[in-house]
């Protein structure tokens, strides 16, 4: 099972083309603002390192991002050890509530990856995010 397309983050994701604010569970994630907001439309805590884990790994569009690959965008250059990332899933899941425990999935010896297939999890268009 794919995105829906109203939600997919093709080509250009990454520089600013084509991203989108969209629900996922109770929350709204607004990938264009780096923010997510609860379901009263004030912002959920997250470091910088751990949305952009989240970025990531939406922009995979359900592919397995491997640990390497995470750790060698999100810290280029930067000499850190696997414990930074296991904090920033442990981080996202917490800001994404009951929805974060289910959709974003940890494949043994493999990577992280956001679970497109889970039903009723993300939302079927986007919506915008009021800051």
């Amino acid at each position: 099972m794919r995105y829906p397309d109203s939600l997919r983050l093709g080509r250009g994701a990454m520089s600013g083309q084509g991203e989108r604010a969209f629900r996922i569970g109770e929350v709204t994630v607004d990938l264009e603002a780096g923010l997510i907001l609860d379901t009263a439309g004030r912002p959920v805590t997250l470091r910088r390192q751990s949305f952009e884990v989240l970025r990531h790994l939406i922009a995979a569009n359900g592919r397995v991002v491997g640990k390497e690959k995470l750790i060698s965008t999100v810290w280029p250059g930067i000499a850190v050890t696997d414990d930074s990332l296991v904090q920033c899933i442990h981080d996202i899941r917490r800001a994404l509530g009951p929805a974060g425990q289910v959709m974003l999935r940890t494949i043994p010896r493999r990577g992280s990856r956001v679970d497109p297939g889970t039903e009723g999890i993300i939302a079927s268009k986007p919506v915008r995010a009021v800051s």
